[in-house]
C-alpha cells in the first residue's frame, strides 16, 4: 500500500450511553476489547473505535495498532487475517513488545553453570493473570467502491483475548466486517462485544481446568473418543447445578450467545446465531488455525537445522519473510510457536520466545531499541524484503515463499559441519514425503523429543553442566523442536523408568534380581498415577502410547497411528505382562496399578489396547482372595 502513514489521533471516547450498552456474562469477559480501524487516503490506517475502553498504553499513541490492523499486503485481497499480541507491564499498561524486566532474562544473567543434571527441578514461575498478554485475532475487508478516491474502502476489526483458540471468532468477526465495511458505525463492534461476551463457556472452562493432559490422550483420534469425553463432561454436569447450555458432537462443544438481539440491527442480531466451537482434543496452549501449514513448517525445520550445525547453539533471531498475503505468514509462526514451546514458556536460557506474526516498519525502530536490551529467542514475520538489510539484527532470514534461507555474516560459522542434526533432520524428510497431518507432525517430534531425552539421560553426568536439561538439549543437540511437558523433573523421571521397563521385558529376564526390578518399577508407576497433582494419570497412558518403543532409526519415530496400536511396539500393550511371572509381590503391584487405572475415565483405552488373554488374567487375578 503506498503513501502510508500513521496516525495519531486519539478515537473517540464513548459515550454513557453506549457504556451503558455493554454487557457480559461474567467479571472476566471472553472478548477484553474490540478495535475497528480503516484505511484513510489522507493520513494512512486510522484506528477508529475501541470498545469498551483505550487500551491503556494506547491512547494516544494509535499508530502502531493502526497499521498492524490493516497490513500493507492486505489492499488488494478481499479477506486477509492477521495476529497481533499486546503485553501488560509492570506498571499495567499494554505494549506491543514485553516488559524486559519482568519477562526476559540476559543471557549469562542466572549463575547456573555448575547445575548438575541430577538436581534437575522445575523453576518456579509466578501465575499470571489472564489479561497479561492479549491475543487479537484481527479481519480486514477491502472491496471496490466508487465513492473511495483510490477505489477500495478498507476496513478491520479486531478481537482482543487471552484465548489461545480465538480463531473461534472468524466466522463472527467476518460477518461483522462485512457490516462495517458498508458502514463504519460504532454499533456493529457494540453488538459484537456483547455477544461474545453473552456468551457462558463456563463448562469449557471448568473441563479443560479439571482434565490437565486429557487433550493428550484425545489427540489420538481414539474411535472412542466420543465414550471417553462425554463421561467427562457428565461428571462436570453432575458436580454443577448451573451448568450452562450446550452441544457436543465428535469432540467439539459447541456454545451460543444467551444475549437478547432484539434491539439489533437485522444484520448485527445474525451473529448470535452463529456458534462457539471448541475442540476438545486440542492442546490447551496450542494455535491452531484454519490453513494447513505442516509441509511449510517442516521446510523450515529441514533448512535451518542443516545450518545449526554449523554454529554454536545461542538465542536466535530469525525473520520470516513473505510478499504474500499475512494469512499464510501469520498461520505459519503461530503454527510454529506450537512446535517451540509457545508464546509463555521457557526457552534457551528460561528466556520466553517472542513471537511477532507480523510486523510492519512503523513498529520496527522498536523491536531494535528492544533487541539491545534482551537477548530472548525472536521470531519476526514480515511481508517487508526492506528488512533483509537487517543482517545486524537477524541470525536467519528465511524467504517462506521460495524456502530459501540467507545467513547474517555476523554469526560465527564453524569451518566443518558437526552433524548433531541428522536423526532430526531424517525424520523431518520422512515427514515431508509422505505429507503427514499436523496431528502426526506433532506426535512424531513429541517421540524425537523423548528418544533423545533418553539418550541424554544414558551418557555420563559428568559432562553435563548446563543451565538445565532444556538448555543441555539445544545446545548439544542444535534442534529447536521442544515440548515443555517431557523437560519438568518428574516427566523426565517417568520417561527414564518407562524406558528401563522396555529394555525389561525385551531382555526376557525372570531372574530374582529383575523380579525385584520389576517391583519397583510397578511401585513407581502407581505413585505417579495416584499422584494428587493434576493429570498425571492421563499423561502416564498418554506415554505408554507415544513412548518409542524398539527404535532402530529416525524412521521409526513416525508415529503412524494406523499402524501404531495394538502392535508389540506399544507400550501399552506390554505394560502388563509381566502379570505371567509366578511371583504373588509382584503380581499384587501389578494388579495395583491395572485396578487404578480401571477405575478411572480412560479404562475404554485399557479394553481396547491390552492383550485380550493378558486382561482376563487381570480379571481373573482380581477375582483371587
Amino acid at each position: 500500500m503506498s503513501s502510508r502513514t500513521s496516525h495519531y489521533r486519539q478515537s473517540r471516547a464513548l459515550s454513557p450511553e453506549i457504556r451503558n450498552q455493554l454487557t457480559c456474562v461474567s467479571q472476566s469477559p471472553i472478548a477484553k476489547y474490540v478495535l475497528g480501524a480503516e484505511f484513510d487516503n489522507r493520513i494512512g490506517a486510522v484506528v477508529k473505535h475501541q470498545i469498551p475502553r483505550k487500551i491503556p498504553g494506547f491512547k494516544d499513541q494509535l499508530g502502531s495498532l493502526a497499521e498492524l490492523m490493516i497490513p500493507s499486503s492486505s489492499e488488494h485481497v478481499e479477506y486477509s487475517y492477521s495476529v497481533f499480541v499486546l503485553y501488560k507491564d509492570s506498571s499495567n499498561v499494554y505494549r506491543l513488545l514485553p516488559d524486559s524486566e519482568k519477562d526476559m532474562v540476559e543471557e549469562d544473567s542466572l549463575r547456573l553453570d555448575n547445575l548438575q543434571l541430577g538436581s534437575i527441578n522445575t523453576i518456579y514461575e509466578p501465575v499470571s493473570h489472564d489479561d497479561d498478554m492479549l491475543f487479537f485475532f484481527n479481519i480486514t475487508h477491502s472491496v471496490e467502491s466508487s465513492q473511495n478516491e483510490r477505489g477500495r474502502a478498507i476496513r478491520s476489526i479486531a478481537i482482543g483475548t487471552p484465548l489461545r483458540n480465538f480463531f473461534l471468532f472468524k466466522h463472527l468477526i467476518t460477518a461483522t466486517v462485512q457490516s462495517y465495511i458498508l458502514d463504519p458505525q460504532l454499533s456493529h463492534l457494540t453488538a459484537l462485544f456483547n455477544i461474545v461476551n453473552s456468551t457462558d463457556i463456563s463448562l469449557w472452562n471448568n473441563y479443560m481446568g479439571c482434565n490437565a493432559h486429557l487433550h493428550n490422550v484425545l489427540a489420538l483420534n481414539y474411535e472412542f473418543n466420543n465414550t471417553i469425553i462425554l463421561s467427562y463432561l457428565k461428571s462436570l454436569k453432575e458436580d454443577s447445578s448451573n451448568t450452562p447450555k450446550a452441544k457436543y458432537k465428535n469432540g467439539v462443544l459447541q456454545f451460543f450467545s444467551s444475549y437478547d438481539v432484539t434491539s439489533l440491527s437485522p444484520q448485527d442480531s445474525i451473529l448470535a446465531k452463529i456458534p462457539f466451537n471448541f475442540d476438545l482434543t486440542k492442546h490447551p496452549s496450542d494455535i491452531i488455525t484454519d490453513l494447513n501449514v505442516s509441509s511449510h513448517i517442516l521446510k523450515f525445520l529441514y533448512i535451518l537445522s542443516s545450518h545449526l550445525n554449523k554454529v554454536d547453539y545461542k538465542n536466535f533471531n530469525i525473520v520470516i519473510y513473505s510478499n504474500q498475503s499475512s494469512d499464510v505468514l501469520t498461520s505459519f509462526i503461530l503454527t510454529l510457536s506450537n512446535f517451540l514451546n509457545g508464546f509463555d514458556k521457557s526457552y534457551f536460557h528460561n528466556d520466553k520466545i517472542l513471537y511477532f506474526p507480523l510486523i510492519e516498519l512503523v513498529n520496527w525502530e522498536e523491536l531494535l531499541k528492544f533487541n539491545e536490551h534482551t537477548k530472548n529467542t525472536k521470531i519476526i514475520g514480515t511481508n517487508n524484503i526492506i528488512l533483509k538489510d537487517y543482517d545486524n539484527f537477524f541470525d536467519f532470514f528465511y524467504n517462506l515463499d521460495s524456502s530459501e534461507i540467507t545467513v547474517s555474516g555476523s554469526l560465527d560459522i564453524h569451518p566443518v559441519a558437526f552433524p548433531k542434526t541428522g536423526d532430526f533432520m531424517e525424520l523431518i524428510q520422512k515427514l515431508l514425503l509422505e505429507k503427514h497431518d499436523y496431528n502426526t507432525v506433532r506426535i512424531s517430534l513429541q517421540r524425537f523429543n523423548i528418544w533423545e531425552i533418553l539418550k541424554i539421560l544414558a551418557r555420563n553426568e559428568t559432562e553435563q553442566n548446563e543451565l538445565n536439561l532444556r538448555d543441555y538439549y539445544l545446545t548439544r543437540n542444535k534442534n529447536i523442536v521442544i515440548f515443555d511437558e517431557f523437560f519438568d523433573f518428574k516427566i523426565t523421571r517417568l520417561l527414564d523408568i518407562l524406558n528401563q521397563f522396555v529394555k525389561h521385558i525385551q531382555s526376557n529376564d525372570y531372574s530374582e534380581e529383575a523380579i525385584s526390578q520389576y517391583s519397583y518399577f510397578y511401585s513407581f508407576f502407581t505413585d505417579f498415577v495416584t499422584s494428587a497433582i493434576k493429570g498425571r494419570l492421563e499423561m502416564f497412558l498418554y506415554m505408554c502410547e507415544i513412548f518409542p518403543c524398539f527404535v532402530e532409526s529416525p524412521h521409526d519415530l513416525l508415529f503412524d497411528m494406523s499402524k501404531h496400536f495394538g502392535t508389540d511396539k506399544n507400550l501399552l500393550s506390554l505394560l502388563f505382562k509381566p502379570i505371567m511371572i509366578q511371583n504373588q509381590a509382584l503380581q499384587s503391584r501389578i494388579l495395583e496399578l491395572y485396578q487404578t487405572l480401571k477405575k478411572s475415565s480412560l479404562t475404554i483405552i485399557l479394553e481396547h489396547r491390552l492383550n485380550p488373554f493378558v486382561r482376563i488374567l487381570l480379571e481373573e487375578k482380581l477375582k483371587q482372595p
